[in-house]
């Protein structure tokens, strides 16, 4: 039995491990459908980190799905056309 794929729940809440942290994958459906990416350092903290307030702030941008389309065509070619380093 496979898992269901978290990415096609009716509200995605699902983070990926990278390079020096993690990415949060979350989103909001209904009218205002749209999928929102936070940026985390390694202890899970947002990364924008600003000076003035000695505070690290949510570094999250909201893409609406026509634009995810957009936004996994340009990953795909990265990935199809790169090595992966290690």
């Amino acid at each position: 039995m496979t898992a269901a794929d978290p990415m096609a729940a009716p509200h995605v809440d699902h983070v990926v491990p990278i390079h020096g942290g993690s990415v949060r994958l979350r989103s909001a459906s209904g009218p205002m459908e749209a999928l929102w990416i936070d940026l985390r350092d390694p202890e899970g903290r947002e990364v924008i980190f600003d000076r003035a307030t000695q505070q690290h702030l949510a570094a999250a941008v909201r893409i609406i799905p026509s634009k995810a389309r957009d936004l996994a065509a340009l990953l795909n070619r990265y990935a199809d056309t790169h090595e992966d380093s290690r």
